[in-house]
Protein backbone atom coordinates (compact mmCIF):
# COMPACT_ATOMS: atom_id res chain seq x y z
CA UNK A 1 0.00 0.00 0.00
CA UNK A 2 1.39 3.43 -0.96
CA UNK A 3 0.94 6.67 1.01
CA UNK A 4 -1.87 7.94 -1.26
CA UNK A 5 -3.91 4.86 -0.46
CA UNK A 6 -2.92 4.80 3.20
CA UNK A 7 -4.10 8.34 4.01
CA UNK A 8 -7.54 7.50 2.64
CA UNK A 9 -7.87 4.75 5.23
CA UNK A 10 -9.36 6.12 8.50
CA UNK A 11 -7.66 3.34 10.44
CA UNK A 12 -4.24 4.47 9.17
CA UNK A 13 -4.94 8.06 10.23
CA UNK A 14 -6.03 6.95 13.70
CA UNK A 15 -2.90 4.84 14.05
CA UNK A 16 -0.79 7.76 12.82
CA UNK A 17 -2.10 9.90 15.69
CA UNK A 18 -1.64 7.08 18.20
CA UNK A 19 1.93 6.33 17.14
CA UNK A 20 2.73 10.05 17.31
CA UNK A 21 1.47 10.21 20.88
CA UNK A 22 3.70 7.29 21.85
CA UNK A 23 6.64 9.59 21.13
CA UNK A 24 6.24 11.33 24.50
CA UNK A 25 6.50 8.29 26.84
CA UNK A 26 9.17 6.73 24.65
CA UNK A 27 11.31 9.88 24.75
CA UNK A 28 10.92 9.94 28.53
CA UNK A 29 12.00 6.29 28.71
CA UNK A 30 15.00 7.07 26.50
CA UNK A 31 15.90 10.02 28.72
CA UNK A 32 15.74 7.80 31.81
CA UNK A 33 18.10 5.31 30.15
CA UNK A 34 20.54 8.10 29.24
CA UNK A 35 20.50 9.50 32.77
CA UNK A 36 21.10 6.01 34.19
CA UNK A 37 24.19 5.18 32.16
CA UNK A 38 25.61 8.72 32.40
CA UNK A 39 25.27 8.44 36.18
CA UNK A 40 27.02 5.08 36.08
CA UNK A 41 29.92 6.57 34.12
CA UNK A 42 30.19 9.53 36.47
CA UNK A 43 30.17 7.43 39.63
CA UNK A 44 32.54 4.68 38.44
CA UNK A 45 35.04 6.63 36.38
CA UNK A 46 35.07 10.07 38.01
CA UNK A 47 33.57 10.11 41.51
CA UNK A 48 35.31 6.91 42.62
CA UNK A 49 38.85 8.09 41.70
CA UNK A 50 38.13 11.45 43.33
CA UNK A 51 37.00 9.70 46.51
CA UNK A 52 40.30 7.80 46.50
CA UNK A 53 42.22 11.07 46.14
CA UNK A 54 43.22 10.43 42.52
CA UNK A 55 42.81 12.46 39.35
CA UNK A 56 42.50 9.37 37.15
CA UNK A 57 41.26 5.79 37.65
CA UNK A 58 44.00 3.51 39.04
CA UNK A 59 45.23 0.56 37.00
CA UNK A 60 43.11 -1.99 38.83
CA UNK A 61 39.91 -0.05 38.14
CA UNK A 62 40.83 0.16 34.45
CA UNK A 63 41.27 -3.60 34.26
CA UNK A 64 38.58 -4.80 36.65
CA UNK A 65 35.57 -2.67 35.71
CA UNK A 66 35.37 -3.62 31.99
CA UNK A 67 36.13 -7.25 32.86
CA UNK A 68 33.39 -7.48 35.49
CA UNK A 69 31.14 -5.55 33.13
CA UNK A 70 31.73 -8.19 30.48
CA UNK A 71 30.65 -10.91 32.91
CA UNK A 72 27.44 -9.01 33.73
CA UNK A 73 26.69 -8.48 30.03
CA UNK A 74 27.13 -12.21 29.47
CA UNK A 75 24.53 -12.86 32.17
CA UNK A 76 22.14 -10.26 30.71
CA UNK A 77 22.43 -11.87 27.29
CA UNK A 78 20.99 -15.10 28.69
CA UNK A 79 17.65 -13.35 29.04
CA UNK A 80 15.17 -13.23 26.11
CA UNK A 81 16.45 -10.85 23.44
CA UNK A 82 20.18 -11.60 23.75
CA UNK A 83 20.79 -8.08 25.09
CA UNK A 84 20.00 -6.56 21.71
CA UNK A 85 21.57 -6.88 18.29
CA UNK A 86 25.18 -7.49 17.38
CA UNK A 87 26.81 -4.03 17.00
CA UNK A 88 28.39 -5.14 13.72
CA UNK A 89 24.92 -5.21 12.14
CA UNK A 90 24.33 -1.50 12.66
CA UNK A 91 20.74 -0.63 11.74
CA UNK A 92 20.16 -3.97 9.99
CA UNK A 93 19.33 -6.01 13.06
CA UNK A 94 15.55 -5.90 12.86
CA UNK A 95 12.96 -5.16 15.54
CA UNK A 96 12.99 -6.37 19.14
CA UNK A 97 9.72 -6.74 21.03
CA UNK A 98 8.74 -6.03 24.64
CA UNK A 99 10.05 -9.38 25.89
CA UNK A 100 13.59 -8.28 25.06
CA UNK A 101 13.43 -5.04 27.06
CA UNK A 102 14.95 -6.37 30.30
CA UNK A 103 17.90 -7.93 28.50
CA UNK A 104 18.46 -4.85 26.31
CA UNK A 105 18.33 -2.40 29.21
CA UNK A 106 20.65 -4.42 31.45
CA UNK A 107 23.21 -5.24 28.75
CA UNK A 108 23.16 -1.67 27.43
CA UNK A 109 23.54 -0.03 30.83
CA UNK A 110 26.46 -2.25 31.82
CA UNK A 111 28.17 -1.93 28.42
CA UNK A 112 28.03 1.85 28.43
CA UNK A 113 28.87 2.28 32.12
CA UNK A 114 31.86 -0.07 32.13
CA UNK A 115 33.70 1.87 29.43
CA UNK A 116 33.15 -0.20 26.27
CA UNK A 117 33.64 1.77 23.05
CA UNK A 118 30.05 1.65 21.78
CA UNK A 119 27.25 4.18 21.43
CA UNK A 120 23.82 4.24 23.00
CA UNK A 121 21.66 4.63 19.89
CA UNK A 122 21.19 0.86 19.50
CA UNK A 123 19.85 0.26 23.03
CA UNK A 124 17.65 3.35 22.69
CA UNK A 125 16.19 2.09 19.41
CA UNK A 126 15.49 -1.30 20.96
CA UNK A 127 13.88 0.36 23.98
CA UNK A 128 11.80 2.56 21.68
CA UNK A 129 10.52 -0.29 19.54
CA UNK A 130 9.88 -2.49 22.58
CA UNK A 131 7.93 0.17 24.47
CA UNK A 132 5.97 1.15 21.34
CA UNK A 133 4.99 -2.44 20.62
CA UNK A 134 3.98 -2.85 24.27
CA UNK A 135 1.76 0.24 24.06
CA UNK A 136 0.21 -0.93 20.80
CA UNK A 137 0.18 -4.62 21.66
CA UNK A 138 -3.57 -5.03 21.24
CA UNK A 139 -3.67 -3.44 17.79
CA UNK A 140 -0.36 -4.87 16.58
CA UNK A 141 -1.19 -8.45 17.52
CA UNK A 142 -3.67 -8.79 14.67
CA UNK A 143 -1.77 -7.01 11.89
CA UNK A 144 1.96 -6.99 11.12
CA UNK A 145 1.67 -3.66 9.28
CA UNK A 146 0.34 -2.03 12.45
CA UNK A 147 3.20 -3.54 14.43
CA UNK A 148 5.61 -2.06 11.89
CA UNK A 149 4.09 1.41 12.37
CA UNK A 150 4.56 1.24 16.12
CA UNK A 151 8.09 -0.17 15.83
CA UNK A 152 9.32 2.49 13.40
CA UNK A 153 7.68 5.29 15.38
CA UNK A 154 9.16 4.02 18.63
CA UNK A 155 12.68 3.75 17.25
CA UNK A 156 12.57 7.26 15.78
CA UNK A 157 11.21 8.81 18.97
CA UNK A 158 13.81 7.11 21.15
CA UNK A 159 16.79 8.49 19.22
CA UNK A 160 15.27 11.88 18.33
CA UNK A 161 17.41 13.79 20.85
CA UNK A 162 20.70 12.01 20.25
CA UNK A 163 21.95 14.20 17.44
CA UNK A 164 20.38 17.49 18.49
CA UNK A 165 17.91 17.20 15.62
CA UNK A 166 14.89 14.88 15.26
CA UNK A 167 15.15 14.99 11.46
CA UNK A 168 18.52 13.23 11.55
CA UNK A 169 17.08 10.50 13.76
CA UNK A 170 14.08 10.01 11.48
CA UNK A 171 16.20 9.84 8.32
CA UNK A 172 18.65 7.36 9.87
CA UNK A 173 15.74 5.15 10.92
CA UNK A 174 13.99 5.40 7.56
CA UNK A 175 17.10 4.74 5.49
CA UNK A 176 18.43 2.07 7.82
CA UNK A 177 15.11 0.20 7.72
CA UNK A 178 14.76 0.67 3.96
CA UNK A 179 11.48 2.59 4.09
CA UNK A 180 11.92 3.99 0.59
CA UNK A 181 10.23 1.03 -1.10
CA UNK A 182 6.63 1.56 -2.20
CA UNK A 183 5.11 -0.89 0.25
CA UNK A 184 6.99 0.67 3.19
CA UNK A 185 6.46 4.35 2.42
CA UNK A 186 3.42 4.62 4.72
CA UNK A 187 5.87 3.97 7.57
CA UNK A 188 7.72 7.21 6.82
CA UNK A 189 5.02 9.41 8.35
CA UNK A 190 4.91 7.63 11.74
CA UNK A 191 8.72 7.87 11.95
CA UNK A 192 8.76 11.60 11.21
CA UNK A 193 5.78 12.46 13.38
CA UNK A 194 6.89 10.43 16.38
CA UNK A 195 10.42 11.86 16.21
CA UNK A 196 9.03 15.40 16.09
CA UNK A 197 6.51 14.90 18.88
CA UNK A 198 9.02 13.03 21.02
CA UNK A 199 11.54 15.85 20.64
CA UNK A 200 9.08 18.18 22.38
CA UNK A 201 10.18 16.48 25.60
CA UNK A 202 13.54 18.23 25.13
CA UNK A 203 12.49 21.54 23.56
CA UNK A 204 9.54 22.14 25.85
CA UNK A 205 6.26 23.86 24.93
CA UNK A 206 5.12 27.25 26.19
CA UNK A 207 5.67 27.49 29.93
CA UNK A 208 6.72 23.84 30.11
CA UNK A 209 10.49 23.68 29.92
CA UNK A 210 12.12 20.71 28.23
CA UNK A 211 14.60 18.26 29.65
CA UNK A 212 18.30 18.51 28.89
CA UNK A 213 19.75 15.58 26.98
CA UNK A 214 23.42 15.15 26.04
CA UNK A 215 23.61 15.28 22.26
CA UNK A 216 26.30 15.47 19.62
CA UNK A 217 27.34 19.02 18.81
CA UNK A 218 30.55 20.50 17.43
CA UNK A 219 30.87 24.21 18.24
CA UNK A 220 33.11 25.66 15.54
CA UNK A 221 33.34 28.78 13.41
CA UNK A 222 32.92 28.62 9.63
CA UNK A 223 36.16 28.62 7.64
CA UNK A 224 36.65 32.14 6.37
CA UNK A 225 38.14 31.13 3.01
CA UNK A 226 35.41 28.67 2.03
CA UNK A 227 36.30 25.55 0.03
CA UNK A 228 39.71 25.73 -1.59
CA UNK A 229 41.24 23.64 -4.37
CA UNK A 230 43.45 22.06 -1.74
CA UNK A 231 40.37 21.02 0.25
CA UNK A 232 38.73 19.52 -2.83
CA UNK A 233 41.85 17.68 -3.95
CA UNK A 234 42.72 16.29 -0.55
CA UNK A 235 39.13 15.08 -0.12
CA UNK A 236 39.90 12.31 -2.61
CA UNK A 237 42.79 11.22 -0.41
CA UNK A 238 41.31 11.72 3.05
CA UNK A 239 37.94 10.08 2.36
CA UNK A 240 39.37 6.77 1.06
CA UNK A 241 41.88 6.59 3.90
CA UNK A 242 39.21 7.21 6.54
CA UNK A 243 36.98 4.60 4.90
CA UNK A 244 39.82 2.07 4.74
CA UNK A 245 40.52 2.60 8.44
CA UNK A 246 36.91 1.71 9.25
CA UNK A 247 37.06 -1.33 6.97
CA UNK A 248 40.25 -2.50 8.70
CA UNK A 249 38.52 -2.20 12.08
CA UNK A 250 35.49 -4.07 10.76
CA UNK A 251 37.67 -6.81 9.27
CA UNK A 252 39.40 -7.40 12.60
CA UNK A 253 36.07 -7.28 14.45
CA UNK A 254 34.46 -9.71 12.02
CA UNK A 255 37.21 -12.26 12.64
CA UNK A 256 36.82 -11.86 16.39
CA UNK A 257 33.04 -12.09 16.17
CA UNK A 258 33.31 -15.44 14.39
CA UNK A 259 34.87 -16.91 17.53
CA UNK A 260 31.77 -16.21 19.62
CA UNK A 261 29.43 -18.99 20.66
CA UNK A 262 26.73 -19.03 23.32
CA UNK A 263 28.79 -21.40 25.44
CA UNK A 264 31.82 -19.12 25.31
CA UNK A 265 30.09 -15.85 26.23
CA UNK A 266 30.60 -16.26 29.97
CA UNK A 267 34.36 -15.90 29.53
CA UNK A 268 34.60 -14.39 26.03
CA UNK A 269 32.96 -11.05 26.94
CA UNK A 270 34.97 -10.57 30.17
CA UNK A 271 38.14 -11.24 28.16
CA UNK A 272 37.07 -8.58 25.66
CA UNK A 273 36.48 -6.23 28.59
CA UNK A 274 39.97 -6.94 29.87
CA UNK A 275 41.35 -5.96 26.44
CA UNK A 276 39.41 -2.68 26.61
CA UNK A 277 40.86 -1.91 30.04
CA UNK A 278 44.36 -2.94 28.98
CA UNK A 279 44.15 -0.65 25.95
CA UNK A 280 43.23 2.28 28.20
CA UNK A 281 46.06 1.44 30.59
CA UNK A 282 48.55 1.04 27.74
CA UNK A 283 47.56 4.41 26.29
CA UNK A 284 48.11 6.06 29.68
CA UNK A 285 51.53 4.45 30.12
CA UNK A 286 52.73 5.35 26.61
CA UNK A 287 51.41 8.91 26.40
CA UNK A 288 50.92 9.97 30.01
CA UNK A 289 47.42 11.17 29.12
CA UNK A 290 44.10 10.34 30.77
CA UNK A 291 43.24 6.65 30.15
CA UNK A 292 39.55 7.57 29.96
CA UNK A 293 40.27 9.01 26.50
CA UNK A 294 40.28 5.41 25.24
CA UNK A 295 37.01 4.45 26.93
CA UNK A 296 33.40 5.16 25.94
CA UNK A 297 31.86 5.93 22.54
CA UNK A 298 33.78 9.14 21.85
CA UNK A 299 30.63 11.28 21.72
CA UNK A 300 31.92 13.77 24.28
CA UNK A 301 35.37 13.93 22.64
CA UNK A 302 34.28 15.08 19.19
CA UNK A 303 33.69 18.70 20.23
CA UNK A 304 37.07 19.08 21.98
CA UNK A 305 38.79 17.55 18.95
CA UNK A 306 37.25 20.23 16.74
CA UNK A 307 38.22 22.99 19.16
CA UNK A 308 41.73 22.09 20.29
CA UNK A 309 42.64 18.82 18.58
CA UNK A 310 44.86 20.60 16.06
CA UNK A 311 47.10 21.72 18.92
CA UNK A 312 47.77 18.08 19.84
CA UNK A 313 50.93 16.40 18.57
CA UNK A 314 50.34 14.09 15.63
CA UNK A 315 51.99 11.16 17.44
CA UNK A 316 49.60 11.61 20.36
CA UNK A 317 46.65 11.50 17.96
CA UNK A 318 48.04 8.34 16.36
CA UNK A 319 48.52 6.73 19.78
CA UNK A 320 44.88 7.47 20.63
CA UNK A 321 43.84 6.04 17.26
CA UNK A 322 45.73 2.79 17.86
CA UNK A 323 44.71 2.16 21.47
CA UNK A 324 41.10 3.25 21.06
CA UNK A 325 40.97 1.23 17.84
CA UNK A 326 41.97 -1.90 19.76
CA UNK A 327 39.36 -1.15 22.41
CA UNK A 328 36.74 -0.57 19.71
CA UNK A 329 37.43 -3.90 18.02
CA UNK A 330 37.12 -5.68 21.37
CA UNK A 331 33.89 -3.82 22.17
CA UNK A 332 32.39 -4.23 18.71
CA UNK A 333 32.92 -7.96 18.40
CA UNK A 334 33.58 -9.11 21.96
CA UNK A 335 29.93 -9.58 22.86
CA UNK A 336 29.07 -6.17 24.33
CA UNK A 337 25.87 -4.46 23.25
CA UNK A 338 25.70 -0.95 21.84
CA UNK A 339 25.74 0.98 18.59
CA UNK A 340 28.34 2.02 15.99
CA UNK A 341 27.26 5.61 15.24
CA UNK A 342 29.27 7.62 17.77
CA UNK A 343 32.49 5.57 17.47
CA UNK A 344 32.29 6.03 13.68
CA UNK A 345 31.95 9.78 14.09
CA UNK A 346 34.79 9.88 16.62
CA UNK A 347 37.26 7.90 14.51
CA UNK A 348 36.46 10.03 11.49
CA UNK A 349 36.98 13.19 13.54
CA UNK A 350 40.22 11.84 14.99
CA UNK A 351 41.67 10.91 11.60
CA UNK A 352 40.51 14.24 10.18
CA UNK A 353 42.23 16.10 13.00
CA UNK A 354 45.47 14.27 12.18
CA UNK A 355 45.08 15.02 8.47
CA UNK A 356 44.53 18.69 9.27
CA UNK A 357 47.89 18.86 11.02
CA UNK A 358 50.03 17.12 8.38
CA UNK A 359 48.51 17.67 4.92
CA UNK A 360 49.74 20.87 3.27
CA UNK A 361 47.14 23.46 2.30
CA UNK A 362 44.07 21.66 3.60
CA UNK A 363 41.67 23.48 5.91
CA UNK A 364 41.57 21.77 9.33
CA UNK A 365 37.76 21.95 9.35
CA UNK A 366 37.54 20.44 5.88
CA UNK A 367 39.77 17.57 6.97
CA UNK A 368 37.66 17.13 10.10
CA UNK A 369 34.26 16.90 8.39
CA UNK A 370 35.40 15.05 5.26
CA UNK A 371 36.94 12.25 7.31
CA UNK A 372 33.94 12.16 9.65
CA UNK A 373 31.52 11.80 6.74
CA UNK A 374 33.56 9.06 5.07
CA UNK A 375 33.97 7.05 8.28
CA UNK A 376 30.32 7.35 9.28
CA UNK A 377 28.95 6.40 5.86
CA UNK A 378 31.35 3.48 5.59
CA UNK A 379 30.42 1.99 8.94
CA UNK A 380 26.67 2.57 8.75
CA UNK A 381 26.08 1.95 5.03
CA UNK A 382 23.55 4.80 5.19
CA UNK A 383 24.61 7.56 2.74
CA UNK A 384 21.88 10.20 3.10
CA UNK A 385 21.54 9.83 6.87
CA UNK A 386 25.32 10.06 7.30
CA UNK A 387 25.52 13.18 5.14
CA UNK A 388 22.68 14.82 7.05
CA UNK A 389 24.17 13.89 10.42
CA UNK A 390 27.61 15.32 9.65
CA UNK A 391 26.23 18.36 7.81
CA UNK A 392 24.00 19.41 10.71
CA UNK A 393 26.23 18.49 13.63
CA UNK A 394 28.60 21.41 13.10
CA UNK A 395 26.08 24.09 12.15
CA UNK A 396 27.25 26.75 9.71
CA UNK A 397 30.78 25.37 9.50
CA UNK A 398 29.77 21.92 8.27
CA UNK A 399 26.99 23.23 6.00
CA UNK A 400 29.54 25.40 4.21
CA UNK A 401 31.50 22.22 3.50
CA UNK A 402 28.46 20.23 2.35
CA UNK A 403 29.79 19.48 -1.18
CA UNK A 404 32.90 17.86 0.30
CA UNK A 405 30.82 15.99 2.89
CA UNK A 406 28.65 14.52 0.13
CA UNK A 407 31.69 13.46 -1.89
CA UNK A 408 33.30 11.86 1.16
CA UNK A 409 30.16 9.95 2.11
CA UNK A 410 29.77 8.59 -1.42
CA UNK A 411 33.42 7.51 -1.45
CA UNK A 412 32.85 5.71 1.84
CA UNK A 413 29.75 3.93 0.56
CA UNK A 414 31.56 2.86 -2.63
CA UNK A 415 34.50 1.45 -0.67
CA UNK A 416 32.20 -0.39 1.76
CA UNK A 417 30.17 -1.82 -1.14
CA UNK A 418 33.33 -2.89 -2.95
CA UNK A 419 34.62 -4.79 0.07
CA UNK A 420 31.21 -6.26 0.88
CA UNK A 421 30.94 -7.46 -2.72
CA UNK A 422 33.88 -9.78 -2.14
CA UNK A 423 32.15 -11.69 0.64
CA UNK A 424 28.67 -13.00 1.08
CA UNK A 425 26.57 -10.57 3.13
CA UNK A 426 25.04 -12.64 5.89
CA UNK A 427 23.51 -9.77 7.85
CA UNK A 428 19.73 -9.99 8.00
CA UNK A 429 17.48 -7.51 6.31
CA UNK A 430 15.91 -5.07 8.74
CA UNK A 431 12.76 -7.02 9.47
CA UNK A 432 9.59 -5.18 10.39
Amino acid sequence: MDIASAVRDPRYLRLLILTALTGIPISLAALAFEVAFETGIQVIWYDLPTAMGMDEPPWWVLLCVPTVGGFLVALARRLPGDGGHNPLLGFAGGVLGPKALASVVLAGLVTLSCGAVLGHEAPLMAIGTGVALFIGAKSAASDSSIAAMFAVAGGAAAVSALFGNPLVAAVLIMEGMNLGTTDRRPLVLPALLSAGVGYLVFTGVGNLSGFTSPNLAVPTNPPGQGITWYDLGWTFVMAPLAALLIMAIRAAATRLDAMQTKARLIWFIPLAGLVVGAAALGYSVVTGDDPRNVLFSGQSQVGPLADTGYETATLALLALLVFKGVAYVASLAGGFRGGPVFPSIFFGALVGTAFGTVLPGVSPLAAFYVSMAAATATNLRIPVGSILLVALVGGVASLQLLPLIIIAAVVGIVIRAWFDGGVRDTSPAPAL
